[in-house]
């Protein structure tokens, strides 16, 4: 259910894990520790035979598990203005604040905090 944020430190701490969840998300798991080639030859050496079905499976966003309070959250999120979306965004999600996220934002830096305190009072 959508229950009110206490205060604005709480609200932050939870924008601040929302943001980190969606930065994960966004920027995938990094390489892997092995190397394609590498685990062919492993094969190949033990004698072992394995069949992948990775390829069968999709790896895109909408097979993304996302935790129940990451919902709350994007749910209050979304009925917020564009403008409120967009440097939530780029505060918690990228994590820039100040004069680099506003620039990133596309807006003058007392715009951008405008907008920052708007959503955040606005989900409080």
């Amino acid at each position: 259910m959508n229950t009110p944020m206490k205060n604005l430190k709480t609200l932050r701490r939870e924008l601040t894990t929302w943001g980190h969840f969606w930065a994960s998300k966004e920027y995938g798991v990094g390489y892997s520790r092995r190397s394609s080639c590498s685990r062919v030859a492993e094969q190949l050496r033990l004698g072992l035979k394995s069949k992948s079905d990775k390829h069968l499976f999709s790896h895109h966003a909408d097979m993304i598990s996302v935790p129940h309070h990451i919902q709350e959250i994007d749910s209050r999120v979304e009925q917020l203005r564009t403008e409120c979306i967009q440097v939530l965004r780029v505060r918690y999600v990228l994590g820039l604040d100040g004069y680099c996220g506003a620039r990133r934002a596309g807006m003058e830096r007392r715009v951008f905090e405008f907008w920052l305190q708007k959503a955040e009072l606005g989900l409080v």
